[in-house]
């Protein structure tokens, strides 16, 4: 039998709030890792020049990483900070 993992306190304001799957906090996790994912996505399809490149793959890269540590699933996790190093190398680098 399948016993769900007690909800996560949090305090907010000095308010405590509870993270449990149908929460705010949740919800904010999730669609940081949803917008991640779209930015990474977005920088790889699109020919947005190589500023906005940077932009939406360190930053997408960078809310995966933070959902992904804080759920403590740390294989994407890493292969998330490899991207964001990766975009930072690729921009510090002059263009050929």
């Amino acid at each position: 039998m399948y016993t769900p993992p007690p909800p996560i306190a949090i305090e907010i304001d000095n308010e405590p709030a509870v993270s449990t799957p149908g929460s705010r906090i949740a919800f904010a996790t999730e669609a940081g890792a949803w917008l991640g994912s779209a930015a990474i996505l977005a920088a790889y399809i699109a020919d947005l020049g190589r500023d906005p490149e940077f932009l939406l793959n360190l930053g997408g890269s960078m809310l995966i990483l933070a959902v992904c540590l804080k759920k403590k699933v740390y294989q994407p996790a890493l292969l998330n900070a490899a991207w964001a190093i990766g975009s930072i190398y690729k921009r510090a680098t002059p263009e050929s």
